[in-house]
């Protein structure tokens, strides 16, 4: 009992992010932004398309109470469990792997499973705390039931970076959940790569010609900014040409386990989460 209420009073916290002043409900949008921000809602794929469209059937002034909140959170956790049960039965059939996973084995397990690509946390660190109960093996029940806490707390950490980055930008609520809608549409897995940003700098400005070597070394400033915690100011912030896209400063950053092989597998693949999707609207936008 002690439990469900410390868990309550956990996702209440979500919930009051986005109250207004001497209101109790929130609306459609602040719905989803709590929803993501605590994490049982990954920002792009399968399950946002399904939580959309299920708020979508909503009437549009209709407002969500936070016990409807609450069960919105449940039947997130209750899909996402069944999508790790299959995800995990599958991938369990390369021979490389077999149950019963060692613990020391899972942040391994998750990189090469893809699950939490658009996060860029300590995962080690978050699965020892998970694993309450200190399993040193784990079937595929118990795996799953880990795998479900992990991504949990993962996208929340990641929320609460995203957040941050965007106060800094000055960023409100309302744009926010603009570019996470917009980003949704470029991405499946949660990052974008370089023909993806290749279209988004055309849109900003048909006039720049971007070479796939600065779109690289592009991502790799906004990787380092990210990894440094210096997000540009809006004050700082300067349309890109194809010289300036091309000459960047690069910084080495002092992030060390698996937060840093994230990063690392970020510059390996050229890609960017929205986190950095972010950190780039503030460094090319005035």
């Amino acid at each position: 009992e002690r439990r469900h209420f410390g868990e309550v009073a956990h996702l209440r916290r979500f919930w009051a992010l986005y109250l207004a002043d001497g209101e109790s409900t929130l609306g459609h949008k602040r719905t989803l932004l709590a929803l993501l921000d605590c994490g049982v809602l990954s920002p792009v794929g399968d399950p946002w398309d399904r939580c959309t469209r299920h708020l979508d059937g909503f009437e549009d002034l209709h407002k969500f109470r936070f016990t409807e909140f609450l069960n919105f959170v449940q039947e997130a956790r209750d899909a996402e469990l069944s999508a790790l049960k299959d995800i995990v039965r599958a991938f369990l059939l390369n021979p490389k792997w077999s149950v019963p996973v060692a613990r020391d084995d899972i942040p391994l397990l998750i990189l090469d499973t893809g699950l939490l690509m658009d996060c860029v946390v300590d995962i080690p660190t978050i699965v020892e705390t998970a694993n309450k109960d200190g399993m040193e093996a784990f079937d595929i029940a118990s795996l799953v039931e880990l795998l479900g806490k992990v991504s949990q707390e993962a996208r929340s950490k990641t929320r609460a970076r995203e957040r941050k980055v965007m106060r800094t930008l000055h960023i409100r609520w309302n744009v926010g959940f603009a570019l996470r809608t917009q980003f949704s549409t470029m991405t499946r897995n949660g990052v974008i790569g370089i023909e993806d940003i290749r279209a988004f700098l055309h849109d900003i400005n048909p006039e720049v010609t971007a070479s796939t070597s600065d779109i690289k070394a592009l991502i790799e400033d906004v990787l380092e900014q990210g990894a440094l915690g210096q997000v540009p100011s809006p004050t700082s912030a300067r349309a890109p040409s194809s010289n300036a896209l091309g000459a960047v400063m690069v910084s080495r950053s002092s992030a060390q386990g698996a937060r840093a092989a994230r990063l690392r597998e970020l510059r390996a693949t050229e890609t960017l989460n929205f986190e950095g999707y972010i950190i780039l609207l503030g460094m090319i936008v005035d």
